[in-house]
């Protein structure tokens, strides 16, 4: 009987454990690139400038909406730079924070919502844009904001800040090829090597 009752209280906590598990409150904060005009890509020659756009998602079963994000950006100024100001979304606002002003980080950039429920769906943050300076692949990572309370992230319906444990923050990368090559200049190039074999089977021939 005791055995019984025990197994029993055990199966109930798991599945106490399991359901606060999945009611659990989820973010997801995840970066992208894209050209200027939002289409999303994979690479860049030198020279282009893009977009680095956030977007922000309450994974929630039954998700309200994310009242408030903000965020690290880190990337490496050696391959790319910023060519502009941070545009925050429309959908967010107030509270708006973002400092570029050292290389290689956009800092405690984000902003909070209004008082009504976004619900489902990914939502923009903030864009900003950006200059493809040199060849290599350019990583772009999200991290945990520093500055808190004031830059918590927050969910409608939820009382408490979101811990960073329970954020999925999806970084990117960006691939920057060089310039090609015009084709009238392949085509002079194969012109004078073809000129400059035929001189040399002359030669051979004097």
């Amino acid at each position: 009987m005791k055995k019984s009752f025990y197994c029993f209280f055990l199966l109930l906590v798991v599945q106490t454990l399991l359901v606060s598990r999945a009611e659990a409150s989820f973010v997801k904060i995840r970066l992208q690139t894209t050209d200027l005009t939002g289409t999303a890509l994979p690479a860049v020659t030198v020279g282009d400038n893009f977009l680095l756009q956030t977007w922000v998602e309450d994974l929630r079963n039954d998700p309200q909406g994310v009242f408030a994000a903000y965020l690290d950006v880190l990337y490496d100024s050696s391959l790319m730079s910023l060519a502009g100001a941070i545009i925050h979304s429309s959908d967010y606002p107030n509270g708006q924070s973002g400092s570029t002003v050292t290389p290689g980080l956009i800092d405690e950039v984000g902003s909070f919502s209004t008082l009504t429920p976004s619900g489902a769906g990914e939502f923009l943050l903030f864009s900003i844009v950006c200059h493809a300076d040199t060849v290599g692949i350019v990583s772009l990572v999200a991290e945990e904001a520093d500055i808190l309370p004031k830059h918590d992230v927050l969910l409608y319906g939820v009382n408490n800040p979101i811990s960073t444990a329970d954020i999925a923050y999806l970084s990117t990368s960006l691939n920057i090829t060089a310039v090609p090559l015009p084709a009238s200049f392949s085509f002079l190039t194969i012109g004078l090597t073809f000129l400059f074999f035929w001189r040399n089977k002359l030669k051979r021939k004097d």
